[in-house]
Order: structure tokens, then sequence, then C-alpha cells
């Protein structure tokens, strides 16, 4: 829908994640250079005034090297239930508009709507649904404009069975040479049968913290909090009205005709939607293995140790055995100057698409 936007001569807000696969997202960042339009990306955070002067002052060495970055997403995902046989399509939905680019299968899973995120034909996990957000914060205070050369996912769907394919429990590691980034999914709530309340790290179910040398930051959506390493708040950075900062500069781009006024270009949303694929590539890829066993081989970085054993208590919570439950781990080489991996398969990179609707090879 981006690039049908640009091809009609219209300027263009697309929401996260910005496409289904690495390849369509890099095309739409053509079709915008083709065109000559105006288009955005809808992670708001960027136009967070807190969070703009937290990432000056990491990237001026305020606080020394960064360390590693770490996003969490900890949102309750219940189960969206088990179909035995197609379900209806609703009379008023055009089936085959609503797939669009996506197979024409029939409906597999009791709610249409919102729940298709957990299915691979149309969805990306939490990972892409929320996780985009933080990773994007995360990307950005580290500094880099661009996709790591190693990914790493474990994980998998857990804690019941369900129509869903994309994993509710996914923890992956992104190789960066300024440093390591880690993304962490948790969709079961805290305790079993705990309602919907979620674990927290430094008080954050969702967000983002970048370990420096000389401080902790703990940024939310619209604000940083920046702690010395005993655990004392040492600095607040509170971000105004990023949404409506983030609409401005939308507008403003447009009567200016100035690609570069945006808070959020469309070339940022493909970075750090790619970074959702990617993830879950080398999940997709992985092979099942005992949680227990890969938590151990774990070890050697002590930031993916830390990750785990908390993940390791998040299952004990629920009952989950550790020594008996499988997970699936995989890993994945990228070449960051073409967008193509040099280890795993390149075929998950794009999809097969439907027609009318194609995302064109070139423009």
């Amino acid at each position: 829908m981006g690039i049908w936007a640009c091809q009609a001569g219209k300027h263009a807000y697309v929401e996260k994640p910005v496409s289904h696969n690495v390849w369509e997202g890099r095309r739409l960042v053509e079709a915008q250079e083709h065109y000559n339009k105006i288009v955005v990306t809808g992670t708001q955070s960027r136009s967070s005034a807190g969070i703009r002067e937290a990432i000056k002052r990491v990237h001026a060495g305020r606080y020394g090297a960064v360390r590693w970055a770490w996003g969490l997403c900890y949102k309750p995902r219940p189960s969206i239930g088990k179909t035995t046989a197609a379900q209806p399509i609703p009379k008023e939905i055009d089936w085959d508009l609503w797939c669009g680019p996506a197979p024409k299968e029939p409906l597999r899973r009791k709610k249409l709507h919102y729940d298709w995120h957990w299915q691979w034909p149309a969805g990306s996990g939490d990972i892409g649904n929320q996780g985009v957000h933080e990773m994007d914060l995360a990307r950005w205070f580290l500094g880099e404009a661009g996709l790591p050369k190693s990914i790493q996912s474990v994980g998998g769907r857990l804690g019941y069975d369900d129509d869903g394919t994309t994993p509710n429990t996914l923890i992956t590691r992104y190789g960066y040479d300024a440093a390591p980034m880690y993304f962490e999914v948790r969709g079961l709530p805290k305790r079993k049968g705990g309602g919907r309340a979620m674990d927290t790290v430094s008080g954050r179910s969702i967000g983002v913290i970048v370990d420096c040398e000389q401080a902790r930051l703990v940024v939310s959506a619209n604000d940083v909090r920046v702690f010395d390493h005993d655990g004392k708040q040492v600095e607040h950075l509170a971000g105004g009205n990023h949404m409506r900062s983030h609409y401005a500069a939308f507008i403003d781009a447009i009567r200016n005709g100035d690609q570069g006024r945006l808070t959020a270009p469309i070339l940022e949303g493909h970075v750090s939607s790619a970074l959702c694929h990617l993830g879950n590539i080398a999940y997709r890829v992985g092979v099942e293995q005992r949680f227990e066993k890969w938590a151990a081989a774990s070890r050697d970085d002590a930031t993916w140790d830390m990750i785990a054993s908390g993940q390791g208590r998040h299952l004990d919570a629920h009952g989950i055995p550790r020594g008996s439950t499988s997970v699936r781990v995989g890993a994945i080489s990228c070449d960051p100057a073409t967008e193509t991996l040099t280890e795993g398969p390149s075929g998950l990179l794009r999809r097969t698409y439907r027609a009318p609707f194609v995302v064109p090879e070139a423009f």
C-alpha cells in the first residue's frame, strides 16, 4: 500500500512494521526515492524530545561507551484458541482484498481481526508488532544505521497449544559492531493464573535498557530515566507531546518538500522492521533443543546468560519444566551492505505475491 501511494502521487504515513519481509521493505524505500514522495514511519518515539536528547548524550559519550542494549516486549498474549475446521468469513469482508499479497487460504483462527499477528502468512509475532518500536530505539542508541552481521534466536509458543504459529516467547541477539543488541518477547503473564500483570526489568515491561560504562538508561516510549550503577536515578529526560511532534514533522516535510525534515523517515522504518524479520527467520530455521541445554550453552555471553536466566525463572513461574521443554534455537548471518543472507535460507527474505498485490522488482 505504501508503494501504491507513491505510484499514485501521494505522500504516505506507513505504520509499523512497514513490511512483511526484508526485500519488500527495501522496495518501499526505493519507491519513495523514485517517486520523490514524503514517506514516514509510525515509530513515534523518534519524535520524543527526551529520547532525542538522550541519544545526543549517548552518542557524545556522556555516559561512556555503550556496552549493550536490550529491548523488552512483555505483553499478555493469551491463547487464540484452536479450531478444528475452516472458519466462516464474515459477509462484509472482501476476503481476496483482506488477504492482499498473502496466500488466499481458509481462515484457521477464531478471531479474524488482530489475531492475524500470530500467524505467519499475515503476521510477524510480537517482535514485529510491538518489538519494532523498541528495536528501533535500541539500534538508534547504538548508532547503527543498517543490519547486523549475525542474528541468533531462541523461543517457542509455550504455555498453551493453539492456532498461533509465531512464538509467544522469544529471545534474539543481534551481532552489531558497536555493541550487541538483544530483544525479548514474553507473552505469558508474570505467573500462571496471575491475570495480565507482567514481569518487569528496571520497572519496565515494554521499553529499552541501554547499559553504558558509567550509567544505565531505561527508555520508555516517551522518556528516559538515567541511573548510576548503584541503581540511583540521576536524571529524567521527559518527552513532551511526541505524538503531536511526529505528525507535525510529517506535515512540515510535505509543506517544504523535504524528506529530511522527518523524524522517522521510511529508511529507518525499513531497517528496524527488517530486524524483526531477521529475528523471525533465525527462529524459523532453528532446531528443537531442551531449554536447559541451550541456557547452559549461553553462559559465555554474560548478558545473554542474564536474559536466559530470567527467562528460566519465568518458565518456572508457569510450571513449564526447563529440563524437558523444547525451544527452537537458530542462527543466520547477514551481509548488511546487500541485505542478503550469507548463512541461512534466502527464500525467507521475500514472499511469492498474489496478483494484483505484487511488489515491483525495481522502479
